[in-house]
């Protein structure tokens, strides 16, 4: 989330990596053409970006935990019963 982090990295090792904001997950994704997400951030937003990962093809793979409730399951679950 924190973009002059990103940039100050990018310096550091001499690529120039697109920043996106944490609401443009989707964008993101669209935008970058990728084939695998990997999810790491708050627990809360784990069940979000694996569906829209999965909603958008991509492979996903994810920290622990995965989900953090029953609705979360049940959200992930459906993704995963059209692949």
């Amino acid at each position: 989330t924190d973009r002059v982090r990103v940039e100050t990295f990018c310096q550091s090792v001499g690529h120039d990596i697109p920043w996106y904001a944490p609401h443009a997950l989707k964008r993101m994704i669209r935008e970058t053409r990728a084939d695998t997400l990997i999810v790491a951030g708050p627990d809360g937003t784990h069940a979000r970006h694996i569906v829209a990962g999965l909603d958008a093809g991509c492979d996903v793979i994810t920290e622990k935990p995965m989900v953090i409730d029953c609705k979360q399951v049940r959200q992930v679950q459906k993704r995963l019963r059209h692949l």
